[in-house]
């Protein structure tokens, strides 16, 4: 409920976006540093979309059905994405 809250109330959702935002900045500027070794990946931009909304998605996720660690299922996902990008 307070997920649905978060989207539908502009008043809350303008902060969420910034948020998001500020998150997708800062993955960009480190997927930049990581561009050698991540040649791969698509540009930092979509890349950085793409990573946050696995994130993000999958701690929703495991929020419905927590099985496990968060931190670990985190870090499975990503490194199926990163692995990828090498």
């Amino acid at each position: 409920a307070a997920l649905a809250e978060d989207i539908t109330e502009p008043v809350l959702r303008e902060p969420l976006a910034d948020l998001f935002d500020s998150v997708e900045a800062e993955v960009r500027a480190l997927l930049r540093v990581a561009r050698d070794e991540l040649s791969g990946a698509p540009p930092p931009a979509r890349a950085a979309r793409i990573l946050v909304s696995l994130v993000q998605g999958t701690a929703l996720l495991w929020s419905v059905r927590p099985q496990g660690r968060l931190r670990t299922r985190l870090a499975v996902d990503l490194d199926v994405i990163l692995n990828g990008w090498r």
